[in-house]
């Protein structure tokens, strides 16, 4: 269900979020793709972000981000196929 849950959050940003961006900036990509990422909570992010993540910690940590140190949700594989596929699209468009 949360594996659900995840990837319907990943194909709405990747569906509405990107394409605004990309237009705010004037920009037209080849395609789009959203890869969650690494953070280090060691680390501060800044007075805001931190003082969010020090009131919402239990519900952060109940979702799977670790308050306390590292979380890498990276997916080299996912990431490495994807850059494989836009190579193939941006060869295919010279």
């Amino acid at each position: 269900m949360a594996e659900r849950k995840e990837k319907d959050v990943r194909e709405a940003a990747r569906e509405t979020y990107l394409p605004k961006v990309a237009e705010r900036f004037g920009l037209k990509p080849l395609s789009y793709e959203f890869f969650c990422g690494y953070i280090n909570m060691k680390q501060s992010h800044g007075f805001l972000a931190d003082l969010v993540v020090k009131v919402n910690w239990r519900n952060l940590s109940r979702h799977g981000l670790n308050t306390m140190g590292i979380t890498d949700n990276r997916d080299w594989s996912a990431i490495e196929n994807w850059t494989v596929e836009i190579a193939k699209v941006a060869s295919e468009k010279r």
